[in-house]
């Protein structure tokens, strides 16, 4: 507690904000939210946003995700969103959008992913039935000319259900 403390004092003083976020862990569902995160430009590339951990795989079972973002438009930017459980790709497309030309104060962002365990499993023994399922939701700002850094508020849902 008194090191978390003194992190944030330090941060304080410094003048940086760190980004405020909430998360869970859980045996069925696991919930993960942020304001205020930077996201990568294009030069950089993709990087997790947020994270969660279900605590276990089953047979018969797939892991259902939704995400969203906002991106603040004052920055030009092209972001991206997809996710990965256990380091591989979930089905569901890439999702992205283009806030160049988007007329209001937010550009909008969201898309729902899955990931069947079961053929998961088949091909990697091991990696996913009666394991950990770390959920990653991937992004960043597609390269733009200039690279920006958009900041976004991130939301993410990770479910484990039955088929």
């Amino acid at each position: 507690m008194i090191a978390r403390l003194t992190v944030l004092l330090v941060l304080l003083a410094l003048g940086a904000v760190p980004a405020a976020a909430q998360s869970s862990t859980g045996k069925q569902a696991a919930f993960a939210s942020a304001t205020g995160i930077t996201l990568n430009d294009g030069n950089t590339g993709v990087a997790p946003l947020l994270t969660v951990e279900l605590l276990k795989g089953k047979k018969k079972s797939a892991v259902a995700v939704e995400g969203a973002l906002q991106v603040d438009i004052s920055q030009p930017s092209l972001p991206s969103l997809e996710v990965h459980v256990n380091g591989v790709s979930a089905n569901g497309p890439a999702v992205s959008t283009d806030c160049k030309f988007v007329a209001v104060q937010r550009c909008t962002l969201a898309g729902t992913w899955w990931l069947d365990l079961d053929v998961a499993e088949a091909a990697s023994p091991g990696s996913f039935v009666g394991k950990l399922l770390t959920v990653e939701l991937i992004g960043g700002a597609n390269t733009v000319a200039p690279p920006t850094n958009p900041t976004a508020d991130v939301t993410m849902t990770a479910r484990l259900v039955k088929k």
